[in-house]
Parts: structure tokens; sequence; C-alpha cells
């Protein structure tokens, strides 16, 4: 079911006190929802008493200059309308279970609370920036790596719908299951909880020369999903975080310098691809076996010095940091 429709009204033409089936309306796949979701007996309790804002424009679309001005209008609307920001979404959504756990994170957890993270428009973060940990939509993305627990647009659906009390409750632990273990094995994330309101600590982990992988927008989501993936594997949340936090964290040092550092320019490398490859690389080094993930290690060298601009030949994957590398628990 496409839940959309929750969140915008619907837009008919009438003409002539009748509704026509050809004419236009914008928001018809609301309506296809709504039907939907009323059809049967599964409807959500309380949907049936729901109110949908509709608005109705007469247009005499029996004429030409009718016809073309409701179309235009139509037109515009489709191809000019703004979309929320996403930063609005995540300090007013009152439905997506996400941005309520974020919100409460920022004002409950000792890591996040008291301005610890930015409330700017877009994902990077200022290296000007030496108070706050990251951003808030980059936060909300996190929390929406860690949190989800189904696949694709059974995902994307169940943040359409409010969840019960206790759904939210379990999942806010969750989060903060996760962050207590990620504060005890990074010693800098500690710091900045430690700190009054900051401090000015997270500019001793981002600044000019790159600092650390997990106070940078494209570390810091590549750890989480690196981390995700790993568990996937089997083993424990928490002996997963102590095993990627013993791998390279320094961003001017291999491998990431040149793969997410640029240390000529100064400046983080945000290609989406090299973001990939870093996720990889971090699960490579903590000793999982590749071909879980049906992915070689010779093509990630090969991806990895495509990145470098180096040829392939010269270019070695960064060694295994855990005592004991895994083997692969797929089964055929």
């Amino acid at each position: 079911m496409n839940a959309g429709w929750r969140s915008g009204a619907v837009l008919c033409c009438l003409s002539q006190a009748h509704w026509l089936p050809s004419a236009e309306a914008h928001g018809q796949h609301r309506v296809a929802g709504i039907k939907k979701a009323l059809a049967g007996s599964g409807a959500p309790v309380g949907l049936h008493d729901e109110e949908i804002c509709t608005i109705f424009l007469a247009a005499n679309v029996t004429k030409q200059t009718g016809l073309e001005r409701t179309r235009r209008l139509f037109s515009t609307l489709n191809r000019y309308a703004k979309p929320v920001d996403m930063m609005d979404i995540i300090a007013l959504d009152e439905d997506d279970a996400i941005a309520i756990v974020t919100r409460e994170l920022m004002e409950e957890h000792p890591l996040f609370k008291g301005h610890r993270i930015s409330v700017t428009k877009g994902k990077a973060i200022p290296v000007t920036d030496n108070k706050c940990f990251t951003n808030i939509t980059t936060f909300y993305e996190v929390n929406d790596i860690i949190l989800a627990n189904r696949k694709g647009r059974k995902w994307r659906d169940f943040k359409h719908f409010r969840p019960s009390d206790e759904e939210l409750s379990h999942l806010y632990s969750q989060a903060t299951d996760f962050w207590k273990h990620m504060i005890r094995h990074f010693q800098p994330l500690a710091e900045v909880q430690n700190s009054i309101s900051g401090a000015g600590v997270a500019g001793q982990y981002r600044n000019r020369r790159g600092g650390h992988l997990l106070f940078r927008t494209i570390g810091l989501l590549a750890m989480v999903k690196a981390i995700k993936l790993a568990t996937g594997t089997g083993g424990t949340l928490a002996s997963w975080i102590r095993r990627f936090a013993r791998l390279p964290m320094d961003l001017a040092s291999e491998p990431w310098v040149g793969l997410l550092w640029d240390p000529v320019a100064n400046l983080m490398i945000i290609r989406t691809e090299n973001q990939k490859i870093a996720t990889f690389l971090l699960i490579y080094m903590v000793g999982i076996d590749l071909d879980y993930f049906k992915v070689s290690e010779e093509r990630l060298r090969e991806r990895y010095a495509g990145a470098l601009n180096r040829p392939v030949e010269e270019v070695q994957l960064p060694p295994i940091k855990s005592s004991k590398a895994l083997h692969s628990t797929r089964t055929n």
C-alpha cells in the first residue's frame, strides 16, 4: 500500500457540479492508497474515521481555454512543488519512528543533548564546527540504518505510520544500546559525551588535517553500514563494535587517504563509490570473508585502485586487523 496519502490533500477538478473521470486529479495515488487501505478487514484502527482535506476546483473543461488552464494548474503543481526538507521531516514528523527516536535521543541521551548535534540543512558538517559530533540529517540516517528491521519498501512503508508506544520504546532501547557500545569502544565519543556541551572536543577529531573517521559524515555512514552488515553474519553487536574500533581511524593515513581524504586539497572525497569501497574495506579488515557479500578480494582491490587512480598492481588491500579471520557462513 502506498501510505503517502497521509501527508497531503487531494485536489480534484469539478465541472458543472459533476466529477469528470477524465479530468485531472492531483493526488490520485493518495486516493488509490486510501481505497486499498479501507478495503477488507485489515484497515488500521481508526482509519475509517480519518478526515482528509480535499480541494475542489470549478472548471469548464468543455472549452479549450478552460481545459488548458486546468492542465496548466496541475502541471505547474507537479513540476514546481517544493518537497519538504529532510530536516523539517526529522523535526516535525509524528509518524516516522526513526524521526521520533532521533528527536528523543537528541533530547535525552548524554552524547547528543546539549547541542551536540548540528541542526543545519544538508549532511555536511563544517570543519569549523568544533562542538557537534555530527549533523541531524546524518544522525537520522545512522539511526535509520541501525534500526531497520525490514527491507526495502516494507521498511519505507513502516515509517509512514506511527507505531505503538511499546514499539517506539523498543526502537529507542535498541538505539541506546548501539550508542552505548560505540561510546564504550570509541574513546573520542566518550570524550564528547563527558565534555560540557561539546566544549571544543569535536574540533580535535574534525580538523583541516582530516581527523577521525567517525567525525566526518562519509566515514560515520561507512562505519555504521559495515557494522550493520557484520551483525548479519552472526555474533553480537558488542563484539563487532569492539573489533571495528581497533581499525585505523585517522583519515590522513591508509587506507583512507586518497579514498576518503584528499591530502592536497584538505577536503573529504564524497563520491558514493568511495563510501561503498570504504564500507567493504572495513568489513575486510575485521576478517569477514567477502564471499558472504558476493564480493571477491580481487574485485575490491580493483575498485580500491580505481578510486586511488593507481594501477591495480601497485595497490594492496589493507592488512586484516582481527586475530582470526571469519569464514563465510553462507549456506549453499
